[in-house]
């Protein structure tokens, strides 16, 4: 019986673990990319000794541009504003720890670490957890989108003093201006005005929800010191493919505590009835030298 009782309560605990969760750690020598939760912590270590070593970690825009995110020489660190009140970084084995993270912190991150005069970069790609699909100006491939699904468009690394105009369908007679930033002033078009959010820290457009109305081909034209630079993206929105996906995790989350909690009533039937038993017995006992006693 007490072995049954053991097995019941570690049944019970990786369950309710399970369902809990664990916080993420990510490394910078992994293969595959990380994925963090929206509004969870995400540990990135860097290195595993900070000692005699130069950090910077970059955030990689557009494939080609970058910005500089943390900077470690001398035991001194340096963080960015975005992110300077929301994390915390440990010495002792050079891990940053983001605290809360957001939907901004998509995106790959670039690592260059100094060493006795050797230098040493790596590359991490993060997916924040709710990011459906990131796509970049430019890049040789369709941007495929899920319909009722995001879309991050990732458009300039700085918005300060910019001008940017987004066409769709540019060269059509229906051609429309999307969306439009002037000296920090945004203007979006109705279409999109009720479901999307633009995030100035890192000049990345949302669009929350994607119809089929969406498909098409997108222009970006950004004055920077007056040269005008524009870039290329057709959209192609899907039917998702991830529903089926859910509807068997809802399941067998359904399933996860439907046994934790059988397990549970087990228990508590258990107990009750060995509780119940040990009285019964006493009693029996008792009766039984009463009985002994008039006998003799």
């Amino acid at each position: 019986m007490e072995m049954i009782r053991e097995m019941l309560l570690i049944s019970a605990l990786m369950l309710l673990q399970m369902a809990a969760g664990v916080e993420r750690v990510c490394r910078f020598n992994q293969a595959d990319p990380c994925y963090a939760a929206l509004g969870d912590k995400l540990s990135l270590q860097l290195v595993s000794n900070t000692r005699h070593q130069e950090l910077h970690l970059y955030k990689k825009f557009n494939n080609h541009n970058k910005q500089i995110i943390l900077s470690v020489a001398n035991n001194n660190e340096t963080k960015h504003d975005y992110i300077r009140n929301r994390c915390e970084f440990i010495l002792d084995n050079g891990t940053l720890i983001i605290n809360t993270v957001t939907r901004a912190d998509f995106g790959v991150y670039l690592l260059k670490h100094y060493f006795r005069g050797r230098t040493a970069s790596k590359d991490l790609q993060v997916n924040v957890e709710g990011v459906e699909q990131i796509c970049w100006f430019d890049q040789p491939d369709p941007c495929y989108a899920a319909l009722g699904h995001k879309l991050y468009l990732p458009m300039v690394q700085d918005t300060r003093d910019l001008h940017l105009r987004l066409y769709k369908d540019f060269y059509s007679p229906s051609s429309i201006t999307v969306f439009e930033v002037n000296v920090n002033k945004e203007t979006k078009d109705e279409s999109i005005r009720s479901r999307s959010e633009f995030f100035y820290e890192n000049g990345t457009l949302i669009i929350t929800h994607m119809s089929r109305a969406d498909s098409g081909t997108y222009e970006l034209h950004h004055t920077v010191s007056g040269t005008v630079y524009d870039s290329r993206l057709r959209v192609e929105v899907e039917e998702s493919s991830e529903s089926s996906v859910s509807v068997v995790f809802v399941v067998l989350w359904s399933l996860q505590m439907t046994l934790l909690l059988g397990l549970l009533a087990g228990f508590h039937l258990y107990m009750r009835h060995t509780s119940e038993k040990k009285p019964e017995d006493g009693n029996v006992g008792m009766s039984r030298s009463g009985e002994e006693q008039e006998d003799s």
